[in-house]
């Protein structure tokens, strides 16, 4: 170990595996939570970098659950 550097507590790391719905709101629910702590780290790891709602896909094409408001 570098003799300058003094030994500082680590961080506790939270890593959410998958970015599906339980993914995604695992880590934004823990974000809000206990990642306010400086000392505790909340990384996703995700094979995409979106997510994408697709139970709402046949009606937006359709035009069948998506209506204008008045």
């Amino acid at each position: 170990m570098n003799a300058d550097v003094p030994n500082l507590p680590a961080k506790t790391r939270v890593l959410v595996l998958g970015g599906g719905f339980g993914g995604l709101y695992a880590a934004l629910h823990l974000d809000k939570t206990i990642a306010r702590d400086p000392d505790i780290e909340v990384t996703l790891v995700s094979r995409e970098n979106f997510i994408l709602f697709t139970p709402m896909l046949p009606g937006g094409g359709l035009g069948t659950s998506i209506r204008p408001t008045s």
